[in-house]
Parts: C-alpha cells; structure tokens; sequence
C-alpha cells in the first residue's frame, strides 16, 4: 500500500510567500524567501529588491534543512552555539544550513512544507519564518471556496452560513 504525504500546493506556498513579504515589510527588512514542499524542493519563491542573491541560496538552504529535518533551522544554531565543532561535523553535508529562519509549514497540525527566509538578523528571519509558516490555518482551497460563497460557509444551504433565499425568489 502506498504511503501518502501532505503536500503544500502553489496556491498555499505563494500565500506563505506573501506572509513573509508583509512581515519583512512591516519589520523594514528586505529578505528572499523559499517555500519549499516536505522534500525541500523549491514551490515558491520572491526575493525583495535589493537583495543579493547568494541570500536568496540561504533562503533556499534554511527550507531545505527544515523540510529535510522537521525542525526549525534554529535548532541547528543553536546546537553550533554549544557545541563549537558542530559546523565542522555538518560542513560536508550538501543543503544543509545550520542558521534560524528556516521553519515548517503546517495546516492543521500537519507539516506541508518549510519556509526559509534570509536577508536580516538570525533573529528577524526566524520571527518572519515562524508568521509565515503559520499563517496557513486551513488550506487554501477551502479559503478560495469560502470566498467565492461570498464569504459564508455552506451559502447554498440552510444552515445560517449563507443568505436566506426567499421562497418562490
């Protein structure tokens, strides 16, 4: 039997993106942001103006290793911090970015992805990382249906979600 995954779709990783964008904004920060899917594969990306690219690859770097290893990218510096020969343990490991602002993506409870944002302090990124990974409370799809209902859940029904449709309208 196969075994299935949960998996950020574009929709709900460009409404991540766009979460860090507004966070990095109202912080002053220009950053690059990954979303990436459970295996670290790049789904959306955006690199704010200005910023440089090889911070776009630490970006990429912090979704990788979240994803890859279901924790916060934080973690990792940490564990640097306490354990100085730790960079050079990892050093050889290919993606692997032992710096914060790397963090999950969750919908429900369960991990779809990893978002990865660089561009200002270890701190800074990993307060943008964690808003934007958990700015997905329910998939977008459902967020789309319920806009496209005018807002309401279950408008074609008689629950009270929607307008009252008068009898013979």
């Amino acid at each position: 039997m196969p075994r299935t995954c949960a998996v950020i779709t574009l929709a709900e990783a460009e409404a991540v993106v766009r979460a860090a964008l507004a966070a990095a904004a109202a912080a002053d920060l220009a950053v690059a942001v990954v979303v990436a899917d459970p295996w670290g594969v790049p789904v959306a990306t955006a690199r704010m103006d200005g910023v440089p690219a090889l911070v776009a690859a630490a970006a990429h770097g912090k979704a990788v290793t979240a994803a890859a290893l279901g924790v916060p990218t934080g973690v990792w510096e940490e564990r640097t911090a306490a354990d100085p020969s730790f960079p050079a343990t990892v050093g050889t490991v290919p993606g692997f970015t032992p710096i914060a602002g790397g963090d999950l993506v969750r919908i429900g409870g369960e991990v779809v992805g990893a978002v990865g944002v660089s561009g200002g302090t270890s701190d800074q990124d990993a307060a943008i990382a964690r808003t934007a990974g958990a700015s997905l409370v329910q998939p977008v799809v459902d967020l789309q249906r319920r806009l496209d209902d005018g807002g309401h859940e279950g408008a074609d029904d008689d629950d009270g979600g929607g307008p009252a449709q008068q009898p013979g309208a």
